[in-house]
């Protein structure tokens, strides 16, 4: 029995703007013929900030040296559907923003400044010239409890062929940031629980997990799941939007899992993101992704060219 298209592109809308939150993800989508094809879109990771009550995850710390682990090995994913299932490999990726060695050392991760921020997006499928598009990444100031500062990131993009705004609350504190709450194509994901995307005490070494999810019931009922992790590899500075700034570089590998009755999406993103945390967003990203209906070979990456 063939399912209906229609109504699967809208669970994948749903989801897909979900997954856009906290990196560069690849959207699948299903025509009405039922042909599969792919759109991709950019979402700059504007931290999630951390309240020692609400901030979850395992967080370790190393006394790894200060290394110049710029690059991610291949990784491979499976992904089980109504056919079987299917394993796909992610190819090694590097960053794009202009890096080097510098006396910089990144202070403490701060709020971002309220305004736009402007990334150059980078998408690519493996097999066709890579395309690039303007990104505008919001912050707007959405109140304080008590000492922990209240954002709401906002990315506009183009998914499916229409307009679709990002956003997520997120809690500046002690913690670090702490992303709380999503919301995307008429989807409102409250994540059970709230995950850290930056930590406090940043340095070489240090290493944070989370495993998160949320029920969302419009465009259509589906389950969508978050696990992750993250680690501090080296410090670089990083030439970008007019400046040189010293970056903590974070190796992300970070699987989301959508479930509908209409059946399941999963994407994996492994890459590599240049955190300045003078401005508290990353200078740059870069990831290979892999996962439902994502070509192989597919890899996006963000640079910063703009700030508020």
């Amino acid at each position: 029995m063939r399912t209906p298209a229609l109504p699967f592109r809208l669970a994948l809308a749903a989801a897909t703007g979900l997954l856009l939150v906290g990196g560069v993800v690849g959207a699948a989508t299903v025509d009405d013929d039922g042909a599969e094809t792919t759109d991709t879109a950019a979402s700059a990771s504007s931290g999630e900030a951390a309240t020692p009550t609400t901030a979850t995850g395992t967080l370790n710390q190393d006394t790894g040296g200060l290394g110049a682990a710029t690059a991610q090995p291949a990784s491979t994913t499976t992904t089980v559907g109504a056919g079987g299932p299917t394993t796909s490999v992610a190819a090694p990726v590097t960053t794009t923003a202009a890096r080097r060695s510098g006396s910089g050392v990144p202070g403490p991760l701060v709020t971002p400044k309220v305004g736009a921020y402007v990334y150059d997006a980078t998408t690519s499928s493996g097999d066709g010239a890579p395309s690039t598009t303007r990104a505008t990444v919001t912050v707007e100031a959405a109140g304080s409890e008590g000492a922990t500062t209240l954002q709401d990131i906002s990315i506009p993009t183009d998914q499916f062929g229409q307009r679709t705004t990002i956003r997520s609350r997120v809690a500046w504190g002690a913690s670090g940031a702490i992303v709380r709450r999503s919301q995307a194509s008429g989807a409102d994901c409250m994540w059970q629980p709230a995950w850290p995307q930056y930590t406090s005490g940043l340095k070489v070494g240090r290493s944070w997990s989370y495993d998160t999810r949320c029920t969302v019931t419009a465009p259509v009922q589906a389950t969508i799941e978050r696990r992750g992790s993250r680690r501090v590899t080296a410090t670089q500075t990083v030439d970008a939007a007019g400046r040189s700034l010293p970056t903590w570089t974070i190796a992300v590998d970070e699987t989301t899992t959508i479930t509908t009755t209409l059946g399941v999406i999963t994407v994996r993103s492994v890459g590599t993101e240049q955190l300045a945390p003078s401005l508290g967003v990353p200078v740059s990203k870069t990831e290979a992704l892999s996962g439902t209906g994502i070509p192989p070979g597919s890899t996006s990456s963000l640079k910063l060219i703009s700030l508020p």
